[in-house]
């Protein structure tokens, strides 16, 4: 039998301290396709939707895909963005067997503190109550308890990097078939502590609480037949919505009763780690010091200008970090990337082999970035921004930074970027005339995402605290919305915690 398959991506994690609304143009600058496009963006990839083409292929399904669109994190999403996806998805909802949706989970809007739960909630009247419909999230997903009421199945990367995104769609797209198949309908049910971050934030590169917290689940999941999926989210804590924060997310047709007594273990573990963490930050003098005492063979050094990440909101536009590093004695030092898209139409003008008096970086805001950097710099190569993905994380996905230029200003090699996208993968540096694996330095806008990449190239990996905008206090932040008690804001004895 074929089956009509609603098939479509809506990722934005949205920091709400951000005063940056994503409109269509902004998703547009990272992805934003439509109809046959997304073939042509995502087939062969590495990706969820790669997944889904590649299913569907295989499996008789005949995709409708409407669009695919994927934002750089950054503040609320514009009601109009939001409604137009919406619109399209409704449209098409009511005609198919069956519907999968690649989202992130933690996309807020303008007109919607709880952007997916609602998009769910008209998928859903569209589509009725007797077909399924299965999402797939980001491991830094605020699940809601609205967007588990309309669905019959969830399913969220458990490796960050998210290097995962296509075997876990495929996953995603088997439940989806023995759905159909069956006609079982099992509920999603979302169980959180009072957290408003924790889990190590996900990070699965380490010793950290999260693998050991991935494996229990994992060993309460084979253990019971009726759980469809058992998966965790470590939630996005720069949002400030209700409810915010880690979960853990059941598709099963068991009682829920039932089902937290099961959960028990896994929920007390997850507060009882909630403070640990496997990453350590470093001062820019603690920064040069390590440095200076790393052996100097086996590739680069990796720097990761932590507090300054274009994908947890951040400009993007931070120079502190580069302002230290180019009154140091290190050598060949290439950065990637600082979005300033004045800087680069100045480059262009200049044009390759020019020296210029440049001054960048620094732009959004620089009450709390400080001064730009400026100098005597030569305009090494100029481009057009695109570039394919080498992997693993998101393989053969393109993107584009816009026009860049690529400076050299003593010390540093600077990649200046129209779009702000956070740097994950060697390519960012290769199509901008640099490679990554001949450097001294490399200085990345990232946290996380890099790793899966750049460690295999390094000889060492240090993370800055350049006090940029996602700094991981959050106790600088002001909220609002946030249920409270919560943790970190608050302090809240062990035996006030309902496990």
């Amino acid at each position: 039998m074929t089956y009509r398959i609603l098939s479509a991506q809506l990722s934005h994690e949205t920091n709400t301290f951000s005063n940056t609304a994503t409109d269509m143009a902004a998703f547009k600058r990272r992805i934003f396709v439509e109809n046959e496009g997304v073939t042509k963006q995502y087939a062969n990839t590495s990706t969820e939707l790669g997944a889904h083409i590649a299913y569907a292929r295989d499996n008789n399904w005949k995709l409708i895909q409407p669009f695919a669109a994927h934002g750089t994190p950054s503040g609320p999403v514009t009601a109009h963005m939001l409604n137009y996806c919406i619109d399209r998805l409704v449209e098409q909802a009511a005609h198919v067997d069956g519907v999968i949706l690649a989202l992130h989970g933690a996309m807020v809007a303008e007109n919607a503190d709880d952007a997916e739960g609602y998009l769910l909630l008209k998928v859903r009247q569209a589509l009725g109550p007797n077909k399924p419909l299965v999402i797939t999230l980001d491991t830094h997903a605020n699940v809601t308890d609205e967007m588990a009421r309309h669905v019959n199945g969830v399913f969220i990367y458990r490796t960050y990097p998210h290097v995962d995104q296509y075997p876990l769609a495929l996953e995603a797209c088997a439940h989806l078939s023995l759905l159909l198949e069956t006609g079982r309908l099992p509920h999603t049910r979302v169980f959180r502590l009072p957290m408003l971050d924790g889990c190590d934030h996900g990070r699965t590169h380490s010793s950290g609480p999260f693998p050991e917290l991935l494996k229990k689940a994992r060993e309460i999941h084979l253990a019971h037949q009726d759980i469809h999926a058992l998966e965790l989210a470590v939630g996005f804590p720069w949002s400030d919505i209700e409810q915010v924060g880690p979960s853990v997310v059941v598709t099963t047709e068991i009682p829920e009763k039932e089902v937290r007594e099961l959960l028990r273990p896994l929920l007390k573990d997850m507060w009882n780690t909630r403070a640990q963490r496997s990453i350590n930050l470093l001062s820019f003098d603690q920064l040069v010091k390590e440095i200076e005492n790393t052996p100097t063979e086996g590739g680069p050094i990796v720097i990761a200008d932590f507090s300054d990440n274009p994908g947890h909101g951040a400009p993007g536009d931070g120079v502190g970090l580069l302002n230290y590093l180019a009154n140091t004695n290190i050598h060949d030092i290439s950065v990637a990337s600082i979005c300033d898209p004045d800087a680069v139409q100045t480059c262009f003008e200049a044009g390759i082999g020019k020296k210029i008096h440049l001054e960048f970086g620094s732009r959004k805001m620089p009450e709390l970035y400080g001064a730009s950097f400026a100098g005597l710099c030569e305009v090494i190569h100029l481009g057009d921004g695109g570039l394919v993905i080498e992997g693993p994380m998101r393989k053969g996905a393109k993107l584009s930074l816009g026009p860049t230029a690529t400076i050299r200003c003593g010390n540093l090699s600077v990649i200046l970027a129209t779009n702000n996208i956070q740097v994950q993968d060697l390519a960012f540096f290769r199509s901008n005339g640099i490679e990554p694996t001949h450097a001294n330095v490399l200085v990345v806008k990232s946290q996380q995402h890099f790793r899966a990449a750049f460690e295999p190239i390094s000889r060492n990996i240090l993370l800055a605290d350049s006090g940029g905008f996602v700094s991981s206090n959050l106790k600088k932040l002001t909220y609002i919305k946030v249920r409270r008690p919560v943790w970190p804001l608050d302090e809240i004895p062990n035996e006030l915690v309902s496990l």
